[in-house]
């Protein structure tokens, strides 16, 4: 492909330029065919380096990822950003991917655990405020009031939603990479600069958050597309009639996605081969914005009915009658047949399309990439003047980063994806096919969306059941009711652990099945039944304790104790384990333990011993040897 640094080299400097503003008339001089790689790797003006607040990258419910065919979406706003040194996260997406799940992805990624901490917080306490007692039954200091219950879902919700914002007025700003609000829109060659300048952005991000859907490995992610005018990184189209297979699709060419995905794979390799930090490469489905509503309305129906039933049971249901039963299992039958075939079916699709994932990162080929140049013969489509190939731009700057020099001799194209893919096989790979073998996967998100759907109706136990407890103790009548909304809290993680190992049996069949109806039926059914099982099962304990068992006469009388210890137990092992903060998460919650760091190999540290000397620019200066174990979290 030739010597892309021609007659000087990354060890000369000769044309390295000096940063600052004289690096901006430098940049601002240069055209297409003059680029080099080099120029790929130079620190932007520290004007142009600009970040938002993660308050902005999630206001007004997510407006910031509209599509980019929607009205306004590149319009400049540089009120939104302000200028940084660093980024703590950089965003890497497609543009086709609905708002609403990319929004929500995030607001659970970033703010579902304060959320869930502030629920639990609030219901306690109110719990506690409007508690039951001999001299003022209807309430301690607050009046006992459904209100509560329904007070502790919108302090979750309001905490789920702005949780960020309340972190910015208190401990300050955390800077995103969103290219439509960091880089601007009204200026071309501050634009330009910009894009040619991705490696820079990326070099200042803490971490990659990969906002994952089926169609982003095909698509292709945001940096040249929509951002920079929908072009790439060439911003002319062929003139005249469109063929079928040029016509554009959401308002992007064929020709566009291939650059997309040359850009797509050059964001992994700059984490991978650059900074050695497969670790921060965080991959974020965003299917998982519509599974956590459905677990939520799933738990919260699930409490709500069992609150009812307590409360009203005689009065709604009359239980001393059939017809008072049937009305109980009608009311069930609804809940279940409502809500479990979405959830089961939107689970199935996303484990099985999670699932594809280590078998596209085994077939990653950074060779395959085609940019839109290459699809035009190196000519621009407007003047036919030849115009360099970005596509050796980015192989000179790999070359650089894994042997020190931008020369692309024979073979050098396979020897940069050697070490691309030792890197990925290695670091990242491996992690990924752990993630699915483990039935854990997912834990933490829909463990958020448990307590937040569980805590405020435990509100109303703690105010009245919890509260007779500790007056009229041992009284049986009360503990037990209050024992079954423990039992059922602490049933919460089994749930919803036996709910993605349901979902996780029928991935390898799901998308060569042809009855999927029946398989979502027989998962919602099992589902069930396990529920009632368990129900029953705490119902024949107390049955057969007969009231005895506070007064301890015979081992036997605890049954109800012996049978919620062991559910508390279950949901550490199964669920509550995931939450811990010192395990490495795999897609959001439950990992394998992380392995022990082992030395680079030979392969992966592939000429970069020999490069001590080299004088390159300064984002090549700070390549660290030391490669870190992928934990493949998001």
């Amino acid at each position: 492909m030739g010597d892309l640094s021609e007659s000087d080299n990354v060890a000369s400097g000769d044309h390295a330029p000096e940063f600052g503003v004289s690096h901006a008339h430098w940049a601002a001089g240069l055209s297409h065919k003059d680029r080099r790689s080099e120029d790929l790797l130079v620190d932007l003006q520290p004007e142009l380096v600009r970040g938002v607040p993660m308050s902005n990258i999630l206001r007004r419910f997510g407006l910031e990822w509209r599509r980019g065919s929607e009205r306004g979406s590149f319009l400049w706003r540089p009120e939104l950003s302000k200028q940084t040194q660093r980024y703590s996260f950089f965003f890497s997406h497609d543009w086709e991917t609905s708002r609403w799940m990319k929004y929500l992805s995030l607001v659970i990624y970033f703010n579902s655990r304060a959320a869930a901490t502030a629920t639990c917080v609030m219901s306690l306490a109110l719990g506690v405020l409007s508690a039951w007692t001999r001299d003022m039954p209807d309430g301690w200091i607050l009046p006992r009031t459904a209100w509560w219950t329904v007070l502790g879902h919108v302090v979750g919700i309001v905490f789920l939603l702005f949780w960020q914002h309340l972190c910015e007025i208190f401990w300050g700003s955390r800077f995103g990479f969103l290219d439509r609000l960091c880089i601007p829109q009204d200026d071309p060659e501050k634009k330009n600069q910009c894009v040619y300048a991705l490696a820079s952005f990326l070099n200042k991000s803490d971490d990659l958050i990969v906002l994952w859907s089926p169609r982003y490995w095909v698509v292709g992610v945001n940096f040249c597309n929509h951002c920079y005018g929908g072009r790439g990184m060439r911003s002319q189209r062929r003139p005249g009639k469109e063929t079928r297979d040029s016509r554009p699709k959401n308002g992007v060419t064929d020709d566009e996605w291939s650059d997309i995905a040359l850009a797509n794979r050059y964001e992994i390799a700059c984490f991978l081969i650059k900074r050695k930090e497969a670790n921060r490469i965080k991959f974020l489905p965003v299917q998982i914005s519509v599974i956590w509503i459905l677990t939520y309305f799933a738990v919260s129906t699930t409490w709500l009915s069992f609150l009812l039933v307590q409360r009203f049971g005689n009065e709604l249901f009359d239980w001393h009658e059939t017809s008072g039963k049937i009305n109980v299992g009608v009311m069930i039958a609804i809940q279940v047949g409502v809500l479990y075939p979405p959830l089961f079916y939107l689970m199935n699709q996303m484990l099985f399309d999670m699932a594809q994932l280590p078998t596209q990162l085994q077939s990653f080929d950074i060779e395959t990439a085609e940019c839109f140049c290459c699809s035009n013969n190196h000519r621009d489509p407007v003047t036919g003047e030849q115009i360099q190939c970005d596509r050796e731009l980015i192989y000179g700057v790999l070359q650089l980063w894994s042997s020190g020099s931008t020369a692309l001799e024979e073979g050098s194209v396979q020897r940069i994806q050697h070490v691309f893919k030792s890197h990925l096989d290695k670091h990242l790979r491996i992690s990924v096919e752990q993630a699915f073998t483990h039935s854990g996967i997912l834990m933490r998100p829909l463990m958020s969306a448990a307590a937040i759907g569980s805590f405020p109706f435990l509100c109303d136990f703690i105010g009245k059941e919890g509260a007779r407890v500790v007056q009229i103790w041992p009284r049986p009548s009360p503990i037990n009711n209050f024992g079954l909304a423990v039992y059922m809290l602490f049933w919460m993680p089994i749930f919803l652990r036996s709910l993605l190992m349901l979902s996780k049996s029928s991935t390898l069949r799901w998308n060569r099945s042809r009855f999927k109806c029946i398989v979502i039926a027989c998962q919602a059914v099992s589902l069930l039944l396990m529920g009632l099982l368990f129900i029953v099962g705490y119902l024949v304990c107390i049955a057969a304790s007969k009231d005895n068992w506070t007064s301890m006469t015979s081992p036997t009388d605890p049954l109800p104790l012996y049978l919620l210890s062991l559910v508390i137990l279950g949901s550490v092992i199964f669920g509550l384990r995931h939450l811990c903060p010192c395990r490495n998460a795999v897609i959001i919650g439950g990992a394998p333990p992380k392995a022990r760091k082992k030395p680079a190999s030979p392969l992966v540290a592939l000429g970069l011993s020999d490069a001590k000397d080299v004088h390159a620019p300064a984002m090549t200066a700070g390549a660290s040897v030391v490669s870190e174990e992928s934990t493949f979290e998001i």
